[in-house]
């Protein structure tokens, strides 16, 4: 018979820059009129495979708050939350591609009693290339025999 073939989608996080320390709505994110105070980020990741009806059928992801509006992420291996590093993986049974949703939050639960946590910004990349074309990683249109 047949076996299974899979992949792994990896996903490096290298630095992260909010400049003017704002909200998706243009407001600050701690205080009102002069952004003073950064936001304290935290990352949301929906990973879809193209085609799919099901939203984050590959995974979906939550870090912990890793940094303010400049900062490096920890390096491979570097702790993103419990369970999670640093690169973030995803598996695949069989790949068509993907759309990568990250979404930024400004965690404000501990500064602000009743504040909910503030939507800073969204960022979706598609991605259709093919996988890795070394051979020995590549297991594209091979039936892989038991």
């Amino acid at each position: 018979g047949y076996c299974c073939g899979w992949g792994l989608l990896s996903i490096k996080l290298v630095n992260y820059k909010n400049p003017g320390s704002t909200l998706f709505n243009g407001e600050c994110c701690d205080t009102v009129g002069w952004c003073l105070d950064q936001c304290e980020n935290y990352f949301k990741f929906c990973v879809t495979a193209l085609g799919s009806l099901k939203t984050c059928n590959l995974g979906s992801t939550e870090t912990k708050v890793l940094g303010d509006d400049d900062f490096s992420f920890p390096g491979v291996g570097g702790s993103l939350g419990t369970n999670l590093q640093n690169p973030l993986t995803y598996n695949f049974s069989s790949w068509q591609g993907s759309t990568v949703v990250v979404e930024v939050w400004d965690d404000d639960g501990s500064q602000i009693v009743g504040k909910l946590h503030d939507f800073v910004d969204k960022y979706t990349l598609t991605i259709t290339r093919d996988a890795d074309p070394d051979p020995k990683f590549d297991t594209r249109n091979k039936d892989v025999m038991r």
